[in-house]
Order: structure tokens, then C-alpha cells, then sequence
């Protein structure tokens, strides 16, 4: 492994691909990692209609990957409400993997491989609901990294084919929404740099579309945010509330994500975007980075890959186990 990058956003859903894609330059990679299957449960089992539209949005992945020499793999990381009742998430993105021939890592089996002939409990595995504890982690980082050096090695045929797919795009608020009447405020953290359009006060904001789609995704710094948001198109309105878990009132805090606007909104030529006051705050800011929209569906080539999918942690052994702990305690003593 001679080169590790990291564009994720953290917090986020797949609704963040329309922007997430275009970080980076795919020919540049061998593969590359995508992870959601934690952000993307409690979605799922809140609206389990969700799932044909994550799966739509994942296919635009196979667009931005086609003609490079880049493999898309998914990474299946587990969360505490995926292990005693069955996992949507886990079910959504092997079915996904499956039905395009992607490589994937199952991070489910892999805890329980883990498990094995051991006497570790599911409390010794997690640091908190969300996230798997610092060693398990590692571990799993580096038999991640050995699969990916036995993938590379396998004759993988990326080949092409002809569909129908959704347009997705991103419209950014501090570049391409000039005639909003903000303050363009950069933010920075460990993951990444960018510019908001801060929004004061409690007013109402048009934004037009140069041609119909449907608002998917709404991108903020949750950390600069304490608003209620008011999203409406025509007779259709949807109400966000933002600032009660993440707002960092001492302004030195960034959290970036986008996240799903739910209902989804259908927009004709444009939609309105309204801070409301809280009775609890004096006032409303919004840190408003741009929007995740969803275009109608065209012809495209995607990436075809063939053999069949690869169950990377189905092939995992268990001499791997032992050297991913011992690789992990190295790592912990350092």
C-alpha cells in the first residue's frame, strides 16, 4: 500500500456522492473505499422507502468510475443496531455489491470471525453505538489493506454497459449562488477545507434551477448552524431542524455534512429556502454549503465488472485475525 487518501466528510449519507465523487480523481487510485452503511441504517429503518433512492444514488458511482482503471469497493462497517435484529443496511449494500459484481468487505462477519474461539463480548468490540473500539479497527484496517494487495493480483475485467441513470449534481452556495445575500465564511477541520454562505436572521432565500429536478441533500456546517430550515417548492414545503446535537456556540468547531432532505423535494424551476426562528435562540445562522439534487434519468455507460463479486471478508483467515491483533497492538503501543 504505497498511498492512503481520505476525501469523506464524516456524519454524511450516500445523498453527499453528488459532491463527494468530484473531490477526487478516480484514475489517479487502484481503489476506492466507500463506506455509508452506518450513517445510511438509521435512515433506512426510518424511512424504509429510502432504499431504492440510496441504491439510484450508489449507481452514479459506477458512472464516475467508468474509463478509469479504479475498482469501487464496499466497506460494510458495523453499528450496535445492526447486530441483534437483522441490518438493513448490511442487506441493501450486499445486494448492491452483488448485482454489479463489486468487491466487498462485510465489517458483520468480520466481528464475528473476531469472536471466534474467544471469550470477547460485543461491549469489548465498540466504543459507542456508531463506531467499532480503536483496536478492532485497526485490525480490520490492516486485513482490509492485505485483501486489497490479493484483489490486485486477480484478473479484474472493468468493462462497460449501456443504462438508464439519474443525474445527480451539487450546487454550491458561495460559488454558484452569488446573488444570495450572505457572508462567504471559510471553515476548516481535520478532514477538509471549504467555503459556507453564512445566512442571518430569519428571511427567505430563492434559489432557481436551469432545468427540474428533485432536492436530495442539503449541505451545512452543523457546528456553525442553530436554524430551523423551511424548504418549499410550489404547494410541497419540508421542515429541517439543526442545532441541538452539534452546534458549537464558541464558533471553533466545523462539522460538514449533507444530509437528506426528507421528503424529498420535486422543484419545477426553483424552491425557497427559509430560516425560522426558534423561540429558544435570539438568533438563527445558517452555514449553508449547497444542495444534492437529483436530475431525470438519461442513457449512460457505467463500469461493468466481471468475475462475479468477491466477499472479502468471507475469504479472511484466520492466521489474517492474528496478524491484523498483533498489528493493532503494535500500532496501540506506539
Amino acid at each position: 500500500m504505497t498511498q492512503v487518501d481520505n476525501f469523506s466528510l464524516g456524519h454524511s449519507t450516500s445523498v453527499v456522492l453528488p459532491l463527494s465523487l468530484h473531490r477526487f480523481e478516480p484514475s489517479k487510485f487502484d481503489f476506492c473505499i466507500f463506506d455509508f452503511a452506518v450513517n445510511e441504517e438509521g435512515m433506512i429503518r426510518s424511512h424504509p422507502e429510502r432504499a431504492d433512492q440510496i441504491a439510484q444514488r450508489l449507481s452514479g458511482m459506477l458512472e464516475r468510475f467508468h474509463g478509469t482503471s479504479c475498482v469501487p469497493v464496499i466497506l460494510i462497517m458495523p453499528c450496535h443496531l445492526g447486530l441483534n435484529q437483522e441490518c438493513l443496511g448490511r442487506k441493501l449494500y450486499i445486494e448492491f455489491a452483488t448485482n454489479n459484481n463489486l468487491p466487498f468487505f462485510d465489517g458483520y462477519e468480520y466481528l464475528e470471525q473476531l469472536q471466534a474461539g474467544s471469550v470477547l463480548s460485543h461491549m469489548d468490540l465498540f466504543r459507542d453505538p456508531d463506531h467499532i473500539a480503536q483496536w478492532p479497527a485497526y485490525a480490520l484496517g490492516f486485513i482490509l489493506a492485505k485483501q486489497l494487495n490479493w484483489l490486485k493480483e486477480q484478473h479484474i475485467h472493468l468493462g462497460s454497459k449501456l443504462t438508464r441513470l439519474p443525474e445527480f449534481t451539487y450546487l454550491r452556495a458561495a460559488t454558484e449562488l452569488t446573488d444570495l445575500p450572505g457572508d462567504v465564511i471559510h471553515r476548516r477541520n481535520s478532514l477538509v477545507a471549504d467555503s459556507f454562505l453564512k445566512l442571518s436572521g430569519v428571511a427567505t432565500h430563492e434559489i432557481r434551477l436551469s432545468r427540474p429536478g428533485t432536492l436530495i441533500g442539503l449541505g451545512l456546517d452543523l457546528a456553525g448552524t442553530n436554524a430551523r430550515i423551511a424548504l418549499s417548492s410550489g404547494d410541497k414545503r419540508v421542515l429541517l431542524d439543526f442545532g441541538t446535537n452539534y452546534f458549537d456556540p464558541t464558533g471553533e468547531k466545523m462539522t460538514f455534512v449533507v444530509r437528506p432532505v426528507f421528503p424529498q423535494l420535486p422543484v419545477d424551476t426553483s424552491f425557497q429556502i427559509t430560516t425560522v426562528q426558534r423561540e429558544s435562540i435570539r438568533c438563527s445562522d445558517l452555514y449553508l454549503h449547497g444542495f444534492s439534487i437529483q436530475m431525470l434519468e438519461r442513457p449512460s455507460k457505467v463500469l461493468s465488472i466481471s468475475p462475479t463479486e468477491i466477499d472479502l471478508a468471507g475469504l479472511v483467515q484466520r492466521n489474517d485475525i492474528r496478524e491484523g491483533i498483533l498489528a493493532a497492538q503494535a500500532l496501540l503501543r506506539k
